[in-house]
């Protein structure tokens, strides 16, 4: 599994990407959003590295209120842990 992650969450035309590396962040840290064109960008970006890219309108509407390089705030914990956790076991199971 690796120690390194990084996701996208995806609600219409709006995209965050997510990236927690757990020996070096104390939580999942914001490293880019964006409407529209730039959440195309994103999105292919995602695609052309094979980031995974996750679906979820309530994780989204509470991410993009935040900044850019912040942390992702605590109402967000639970939902964005289920997410990684999904993520880690498909990587785990690929590498198996």
């Amino acid at each position: 599994m690796s120690k390194n992650s990084s996701s996208y969450v995806v609600d219409k035309l709006t995209a965050i990407a997510v990236k927690y590396n757990r020996d070096v962040d104390v939580a999942p840290k914001i490293i880019e959003k964006g409407q529209g064109l730039v959440a195309q960008e994103i999105l292919n970006i995602a695609k052309d590295h094979n980031i995974p890219i996750v679906q979820n309108e309530e994780v989204a509407q509470i991410l993009k209120r935040c900044e850019i390089d912040s942390f992702i705030p605590v109402e967000a914990y639970f939902l964005i842990a289920q997410i990684l956790s999904k993520i880690f076991s498909y990587k785990k199971d690929e590498y198996h």
